[in-house]
This record gives C-alpha cells, structure tokens and sequence, in this order.
C-alpha cells in the first residue's frame, strides 16, 4: 500500500525538528509502515535538506514542494496517481483536496483540531472564521474518510455541515508509553506544565493561583505571550521557570519526574500534552471543559475544575494532602493511557482505516 502525506500548510520536516516532535512523529510512521508493508511519501513545504531526516526510515521518501515542485508538473502528477492521499491537519488541504481532484484518487483528512471552533474562540475576524467554515465544509464534501480528535468536535460538525456522515469518525491522539519513575520518589514541590505560550493556555490564570506560594512551576513552551508572562512573574510572588522547548523524547523523561501537571487551557482539541503526562503517571489537573472531560474521569484518573480565582490552589492542596487519593490517580491515569491511546493501539486502528478506504 502506498500513501502520500500531505504536509500542513507551510509545515516541513524541519518545523518538525524545530518543535521538537520529528522522531515521535517519524518513528509512528516507521512502525506502520514496518508492520504492514506501507510506503509513505510526504509531500513537505520544505527544500532538499529535507532528504537527511529519513536516512533511517526506508519505507519513508519526501517530495519538497518548494525543491521540486514550482510549479506543479505533469511527471510528477504521473506519479502521484499511484498513491492513496491523506493529510494531517485542515489547514492545507487545499493541496490533497487538488491532488485528488486530479487523480481521483482516495483522500484521508486527519485533523487534531477543529480551527473553525478554534478561530471563533481565538475571536479572530469575521473573514477568517467563514474561511476556515468554508475549508472545512469543502474538505469533509470531497474526502472519503474524514476524522476528528475529541467527540465535542464530532458532535460540532455533525451538528453544523453538509456531508455524507458515515465518513466521519473520532479518532484520538495517541501517546507512547513512558518509563514511569516510582510516583513517590517524585518531585513533591514542583507542578508541570507544557504548552505555547499563548492566550488560549491562560498561564496568566495559573501565576495567579500560585502567587506567595511554596511550589516551583515550570512551563515547557515558548510563543507570543513569552514577555508579558515573564512581567507577570516578576510582579507576583509566583516561582515560575521558563524551560524553552523540549524534544519530544526529553519532555517525556521530565514529565516522570514530576507528581503533578496542571493544565489551564481555555478549550482544546485532544490535547497531546495532558495525555503525555497521563501516560507518565502524573496526577493531572485540567479545566472542566468537554474536551478535557472525554479524557479524564474526575476523580478517578485526574482532577477537573473551574478556572475561577481560588479554585485551582485549593483544589490541587487537598489533592496533595490525600497520598491515598493521589495515587489512586497516578495508577488510573497510566491504565487509561494505555487501554484508550496508545501509539500501538492507534497503528491498527489506521491500518484499518486505510483497508476499509481501499475497498
């Protein structure tokens, strides 16, 4: 089986490497493509340095768009007419929607957000949002397999576009699993957190929970937001240590270092970061959101709350003052990492996924 991976729009192997996700996205492909004798071309926004991030991965090749492809030419769309179309993300499916156009060819549309609910939330312009409404509608009319990430963006679009139904289906994110480090030989007094520093993480929210207090929180990430967050420190009591961003592989061996991670998102699609720190045995505590809500069970695999004043620092104290209830949480959230995204789990849910597109 052959399939060619669109890229999103402007995203290349190097932007990849750049946030630190290259091997855990190119070792997901190697063993798909190792077990079930699939060969991947990805089509990248990238140059011909593309070439030596697969010098270990031989059932994987790369066509740089902006190497070969200026403009489109008729060897290549000879070429193309072999392979089944999947992309990974809305944004640039432009692209595989014009490749399958051209060759009628089966196209895949994974997307791990929704970016018309994203654009609405963000508050960005009218345009914009009916864009992204646009995109998708077009998308889900010419694909023939379509999935989403989280039920809360199934149920949205079910609810709000034209299409053909059956070609809709959840399809979570999938973790690796991480070599857990004993939950009470872990830090006690420091709190993890992981995401862009961007409006939507409400980091703003989470200095202000642990201002004049004893713990120590590190955020992994950088963005916009980067200045305005140090200013905030700097006026709080807060401890707050800004660690940059980690590759994928280094992030997972600090997250085991840690007891407790906390999320103070807005909205999410099916956030990566929390389940990571699932399966690594933290004690998560997230906003009481529909999409947060799908992946932990209050209580019995991590903590939900209200983002409201005083709700995070009391909550997470008596979630610290209970050694029964904390590691009641830990266990539970390693078990549903395990039994609802594994990495393994998902290949042959694709797998699947791709036989039953190729009937």
């Amino acid at each position: 089986m052959n399939i060619l991976l669109t890229f999103t729009f402007n995203y290349s192997l190097k932007t990849w490497e750049e946030a630190g996700i290259l091997e855990r996205e190119l070792n997901y492909y190697k063993k798909l493509s190792e077990k079930h004798s699939i060969k991947f071309i990805f089509l990248t926004y990238g140059d011909k340095s593309e070439k030596k991030y697969l010098n270990d991965y031989a059932n994987i090749e790369v066509i740089p768009i902006y190497d070969f492809i200026k403009p489109v030419n008729s060897k290549y769309l000879l070429f193309l007419k072999t392979f089944f179309i999947k992309t990974n993300q809305l944004s640039g499916s432009w692209l595989a929607i014009l490749l399958k156009l051209q060759t009628n060819k089966p196209l895949f549309v994974r997307t791990g957000y929704d970016p018309f609910i994203f654009s609405i939330k963000e508050k960005k312009s009218f345009i914009k949002r009916i864009l992204f409404y646009l995109l998708t509608q077009l998308s889900l009319i010419v694909s023939n397999f379509y999935t989403v990430s989280s039920t809360d963006d199934y149920k949205f679009i079910i609810k709000n576009y034209i299409f053909k139904k059956s070609k809709l289906h959840v399809r979570h994110n999938w973790v690796k699993e991480n070599n857990n480090i004993e939950f009470s030989k872990r830090i006690k007094t420091k709190i993890i957190s992981v995401g862009r520093l961007v409006s939507q993480k409400n980091y703003q929210y989470l200095i202000n929970e642990f201002s004049n207090s004893q713990y120590t929180i590190d955020i992994v990430g950088t963005g916009p937001e980067s200045e305005k967050l140090i200013k905030q420190v700097n006026k709080s009591n807060a401890t707050v240590n800004f660690l940059g961003n980690l590759d994928n592989e280094n992030l997972l061996r600090l997250l085991n270092e840690y007891k407790y991670f906390i999320s103070t998102s807005l909205f999410e699609g099916n956030p990566k970061a929390t389940l990571e720190a699932m399966s690594s045995g933290c004690v998560v505590f997230a906003v009481d959101i529909p999409n947060n809500s799908e992946i932990i069970k209050h209580e019995e695999n991590g903590i939900l709350y209200q983002a409201k004043e005083g709700e995070l620092s009391n909550i997470f104290e008596q979630v610290l003052n209970n050694d029964e209830l904390s590691n009641k949480l830990s266990e539970n959230a390693i078990k549903a990492s395990k039994s609802n995204f594994s990495m393994d789990k998902m290949i042959e849910t694709e797998y699947q996924d791709l036989l039953n597109l190729s009937k």
